[in-house]
């Protein structure tokens, strides 16, 4: 996650839209501009389509998000 003007503060992702989960950046910090992060899908995922929405907070309190729609299996 990018922001040209201020620091990142927050990274959250939700599977599906049930509940927002905080996405840590890998080096620990929220301290940059840009911030480099994993998400983690459940392992217990069954085939199906699934919806992934990630939404980056910056120390503005400016919100970007984006979403996506994957599919497993067949």
């Amino acid at each position: 996650a990018e922001d040209s003007f201020s620091r990142i503060d927050e990274i959250a992702y939700s599977l599906d839209g049930i509940e927002w989960m905080v996405a840590h950046p890998k080096d620990g910090l929220f301290d940059d501009r840009a911030e480099m992060f994993t998400i983690k899908l459940p392992p217990q995922l069954k085939d199906g389509t699934y919806t992934l929405a990630v939404r980056v907070a910056d120390e503005a309190d400016n919100i970007g998000a984006a979403s996506f729609t994957f599919r497993i299996g067949k």
